[in-house]
C-alpha cells in the first residue's frame, strides 16, 4: 500500500465509490469501427473455442486500449463466499486463477446492488484490493446467468492519467454479453464431459462384464451397454431382461413388454424399426425413451443383433440398451441456447419509411408527405399507420427538424445520418437519411431505431445500429450497386476480393462495364452481359457465371441476383445485387452427378451378372436345393467383392486379400490348410476381382465337398507371379491341391463351376484356365494378361521359389 493509502483510509463505502462522476466527464466519440471488429473476433471465438472466450473477452478489452488491465471475477458456489479471477489482462495478467472474498472486493457490491459502479483507490476500503500496481480507478459491471448476477466485468486505471468515462460504460456494458455467453457455454460444455465421461466409465465397465460373460453374447459385444435382453425372432416376446438397477428386470417371458417399458409416443418408431431389422436380418439400433424402474422417464441406445440358425433364419435377438439421458438432455440444452441466440439477432428490425418533401409558400421545406413504411415503423415510433398523410396532420406540431433535414437530403442527395428527437411522440431516432431517385427528385427515404431507451440509461445497443448500418461492409457475399445507364460501379462491398480475386480499390481504378466483364471466364461472358440488359429493362434475374482470378487464376463460380432501382417515373436508374461464391455447391453437384451415373452403372452390371449366374446355375443343378446352395455361395463371393469396391470404388481389390477371404469363407486359413499365398502385392480392378473372386468360389467350393479341403490331410497353395516373353506380359495364378482323396480322373460331368473358370475368365478377361485333375488333387492355372484393364495397382518382381 502507498504512504497515501495507509494515512488516508476511508471509513465509509461512499469514500471511494464516485459512479457519479461520470455524469460530468466528457466522454469520447465511439469508434464503431474498432468495436466491430472487436465484437466479430469474440463471436468467432464463442463459435470455434467457447472455452477461452472469457480469456479473449478481457485480452480486447486491453487490446482495445480502454483499461490498464481487465477482468472477470466469477462467484463461487459453497460455503466460503469469494470471487475467483478467471479472466485476466494486462498488468495483472499474471493474478489469473487468484481468488479473493466476497465482503473484500467492489465486486461483492456489485453483485448485491446488481449495477454498474465507479470507484476511486478501492483499497482505502477494501484492504484486500493493495496489489501492485495499485488501481486508480476501477470500472465494473454486473453479468447474469438465470436471471441473476454470477460475476462482474471490469477494468482498471492504474495511472492517474486514464479516467473513465460513458464511452467506456457503453463498451463494458455491451461487451457483458459475451461474458454471460461465455459463462453460459463454458457450464453446459463442463455438464456435458461430465456426462460423457460418467457414460463411457459406464459402457466400459458394462463392455468388460458382458465379455467375460456366456460365449453367445460374443455375438452382440458391439451392443454391450447397461441393460442386457433376450427377444422371440419376431420381437412378440421378450424372453428376459436384465435392468441392472436401471429398468425393472424381467425373468420370464413376455408379450407386453412394449406397454411396460416404451413410452405409448416410441411405439411406432420402435415397431418400425424392429421390422426393418426383422426383415433385413440386420443389426437393429434406435434411441428412444423408456420407463425406468422408479418409473422416471428416460432415454436409452438400445441396439439387438439376430443370432442365426443353421439355415439362416433368426432363432433370437440378444441386445443391450445404455442410458443416454445426460447426453440427450445436454444436446437440449445447447439446441435451445442456439434458438435463443438466433431469435435474438432475428429480432433486430429498424424501421423504414419513405416520405415526399414539401415546401410552404414562401419556398421553406416545412412537411412531408408518408408514402411507404414497414411494419417496425409502428412498433418504433408508436404513430398509426402514417402512408398517405402528412407528419402536421399526424403530430400537430412536429419537430421542424424533419422537414429542414429531408429537405437538405433532397435537394444535395447527400445521406445525412443523425440522431433527433421527437417531443411529440416522446422519443429518440437514430437515422439513416438518403435521396430515391436522381436530382430534382423530393423523396427521401429514411432507416432508423428508436434509441429512446438508450439515451435514457446508456444501454449499449449501438452495437445492433452499427451492425445494420455497416451491412454491406460486412457481408460475406458481394454487394454492388451500378449505374444504369454505363453500368459502372457505384457501389462495390469488400468481398469483392474474396470473390473475384481483386480488391474493390483495383476494381474502382478505372471503372467501367468493360473491365469487370475481363474477370469473366470467355465462355460466360455473353450471358452475363446480357443478363444485366435484362435488369436495365426492368427484370429481377438471377444468374450464373465462372470468374478467373487475376491474383490466382483459380476459376470460381459465381451466382449473382440482380435487381433493378427505380426512379419516382418508374425508370430504371440503378441496378444492384447479391453476389455468392458458389463454387462448393457447383462442384458438389458436379460430384453427385457423376456418382449416380456410376451408380446407375454399377447397378446394371451387378444385375446383368446375377441374372447370368442365376441362369447358368440353374441350368446346371440337378434339384432345386443343389441350386440353392450353389446360387447363394456365387451371389456371396460377388457380393463380398462389391461391398469392397462401394467401400473405395477407385482403390482397386487386393488379390492376396481376394483369395485369402474366399478361403477363410469356408474355414480354411493359412498355416494350417492353406500352406501358402504368395505372389507380388498387386490390386485388381473392380470387374477382374469380380470375376476371380467367383472362380476362387468355385475352386473353394470344390475343394470342400471333392478335393483337398475334403479331408483333414489335404494341402492348398497359391501363388502367382508376372510370366510371358516380354516381363510383366502375363499373370498367372496357379492353384495347388494336394492330399486329396481323388481318383485322379477328370469328372464325368462338367458343371457350372468348371464352365465359369475356364469360359467366364477367357470372355469377361481374355484370360486362359486349365483344370487338371491328379490323384493328389486339383491343380488350376490361369493366366490373364497384365494390362491396366485388369490390374490397378503393381509392378512385376522376383517370382518367390515357393511358387508351386
Amino acid at each position: 500500500m502507498t504512504s497515501a493509502s495507509r494515512d488516508n483510509p476511508a471509513k465509509e463505502l461512499d469514500d471511494v465509490l464516485i459512479t457519479d462522476e461520470l455524469a460530468n466527464r466528457p466522454s469520447r466519440t465511439p469508434d464503431y469501427r474498432k468495436e466491430a471488429e472487436a465484437l466479430a473476433a469474440l463471436a468467432q471465438e464463442l463459435a470455434e473455442r467457447p472455452d477461452n472466450l472469457l480469456q479473449k473477452l478481457t485480452d480486447t478489452l486491453v487490446e482495445l486500449e480502454i483499461g490498464d488491465s481487465a477482468g472477470i471475477s466469477l462467484q463461487e458456489d459453497g460455503d466460503a463466499k469469494q470471487f475467483r479471477w478467471v479472466a485476466l489482462s494486462g498488468r495483472w495478467g499474471h493474478f489469473k486463477g487468484g481468488t479473493i472474498p466476497f465482503d473484500a472486493s467492489p465486486c461483492g457490491v456489485v453483485i448485491d446492488r446488481n449495477a454498474m459502479l465507479l470507484f476511486e483507490h478501492p483499497e482505502r476500503f477494501f484492504p484486500a484490493a493493495e496489489i501492485d500496481p495499485l488501481i486508480h480507478e476501477t470500472l465494473l459491471v454486473p453479468f447474469h446467468a438465470g436471471g441473476k448476477p454470477v460475476g462482474t466485468l471490469w477494468i482498471n486505471a492504474h495511472s492517474q492519467a486514464l479516467k473513465f468515462d460513458q464511452e467506456d460504460v457503453r463498451l463494458l456494458k455491451s461487451l457483458s454479453g459475451f461474458a454471460s455467453a461465455g459463462f453460459q457455454t463454458t457450464e453446459a460444455l463442463n455438464e456435458a464431459r461430465i456426462g460423457q465421461a460418467e457414460l463411457e466409465h459406464r459402457v466400459e465397465e458394462r463392455t468388460t462384464a458382458l465379455l467375460k460373460s456366456e460365449e453367445r453374447f460374443r455375438a452382440f459385444v458391439n451392443a454391450s451397454s447397461d441393460v442386457v435382453y433376450r427377444m422371440s425372432p419376431d420381437w412378440t416376446q421378450m424372453h428376459e431382461l436384465d435392468g441392472r438397477g436401471f429398468l425393472r428386470n424381467m425373468d420370464q417371458p413376455s408379450g407386453s413388454w412394449m406397454e411396460q417399458y416404451i413410452r405409448p409416443d416410441d411405439h411406432p418408431m420402435v415397431q418400425a424399426a424392429i421390422n426393418e431389422a426383422i426383415h433385413n436380418k440386420q443389426l437393429f439400433e434406435l434411441e428412444h425413451r423408456v420407463r425406468r424402474s422408479d418409473g422416471a422417464i428416460a432415454w436409452v441406445s438400445s441396439r439387438a443383433v439376430p443370432i442365426l440358425d443353421q439355415n439362416g433364419e433368426i432363432a433370437e435377438w440378444l441386445g443391450a440398451a445404455k442410458d443416454v439421458t445426460a447426453r440427450r438432455e445436454t444436446q437440449e440444452a445447447l439446441r435451445k441456447s442456439e434458438e435463443r441466440y438466433r431469435a435474438l439477432f432475428e429480432s433486430m428490425d429498424e424501421a423504414y419509411a419513405v416520405v415526399e418533401v414539401m415546401r410552404d409558400e414562401e419556398g421553406r421545406w416545412s412537411d412531408f408527405l408518408f408514402l411507404e413504411v414497414n411494419p417496425a415503423f409502428m412498433e418504433h415510433t408508436g404513430m398509426p399507420y402514417p402512408v398517405g398523410r402528412t407528419a402536421t396532420d399526424i403530430l400537430g406540431e412536429p419537430n421542424p427538424r424533419w422537414a429542414e433535414v429531408y429537405g437538405q437530403v433532397a435537394e444535395t442527395g447527400e445521406p445525412v445520418r443523425i440522431e433527433e428527437g421527437e417531443l411529440t411522440l416522446g422519443r429518440i431516432f437514430d437515422l439513416n437519411i438518403f435521396r430515391l431517385g436522381g436530382p430534382g427528385s423530393r423523396r427521401v427515404a429514411v432507416l432508423f431505431t428508436n434509441i429512446t431507451k438508450r439515451k435514457r440509461i446508456e444501454v449499449a445497443l449501438r452495437e445492433s445500429e452499427e451492425r445494420f448500418r455497416q451491412f454491406g461492409e460486412n457481408a460475406s457475399d458481394v454487394l454492388w450497386i451500378r449505374n444504369a445507364e454505363t453500368l459502372a460501379f457505384d457501389y462495390v462491398s469488400p468481398a469483392f476480393e474474396t470473390h473475384y480475386g481483386i480488391s474493390r480499390e483495383a476494381m474502382l481504378d478505372g471503372n467501367s462495364i468493360e473491365k469487370w466483364a475481363k474477370l469473366i471466364h470467355h465462355e460466360d461472358r455473353k450471358h452475363a452481359l446480357k443478363a444485366l440488359k435484362r435488369v436495365c429493362a426492368g427484370e429481377r434475374v438471377t444468374h450464373s457465371f465462372r470468374v478467373v482470378r487475376p491474383s490466382s487464376g483459380e476459376v470460381r463460380w459465381i451466382e449473382d441476383t440482380d435487381f433493378p432501382f427505380f426512379d419516382e417515373n418508374g425508370l430504371v436508374q440503378r441496378l444492384g445485387g447479391i453476389a455468392a461464391d458458389i463454387t462448393a455447391r457447383r462442384q458438389a453437384e458436379e460430384h453427385q452427378h457423376l456418382l449416380l451415373a456410376e451408380l446407375q452403372h454399377r447397378v446394371r452390371n451387378t444385375l446383368s451378372v446375377i441374372r447370368s449366374i442365376s441362369r447358368r446355375t440353374a441350368a446346371t443343378s440337378e434339384s432345386v436345393e443343389d441350386f440353392a446352395m450353389h446360387l447363394d455361395g456365387r451371389i456371396d463371393a460377388f457380393a463380398r467383392v462389391q461391398s469392397a469396391v462401394t467401400r473405395s470404388p477407385g482403390a482397386g481389390l487386393d488379390l492376396e486379400l481376394l483369395v485369402a477371404e474366399a478361403l477363410l469363407v469356408v474355414g480354411a486359413r493359412e498355416d494350417e490348410q492353406v500352406e501358402s499365398i504368395a505372389g507380388p502385392q498387386l490390386r485388381l480392378q473392380p470387374k477382374a476381382a469380380e470375376t476371380l473372386a467367383l472362380t476362387f468360389h468355385e475352386l473353394t467350393t470344390n475343394a470342400v465337398k471333392y478335393g483337398a479341403l475334403s479331408t483333414k490331410q489335404g494341402r492348398i497353395r497359391v501363388a502367382w507371379a508376372f510370366e510371358g516373353i516380354e516381363d510383366g506380359d502375363r499373370l498367372v495364378i496357379r492353384w495347388v491341391e494336394r492330399g486329396a482323396p481323388l481318383s485322379g480322373q477328370e469328372p464325368r460331368r462338367r458343371g457350372f463351376g468348371t464352365e465359369l473358370i475356364e469360359r467366364t475368365l477367357a470372355y469377361d478377361l481374355d484370360g486362359e484356365a486349365m483344370l487338371t485333375f491328379g490323384p493328389d488333387g486339383v491343380r488350376c492355372t490361369i493366366s490373364l494378361p497384365a494390362t491396366p484393364d485388369i490390374i490397378l495397382e503393381g509392378r512385376p518382381r522376383t517370382t518367390r521359389s515357393d511358387a508351386p
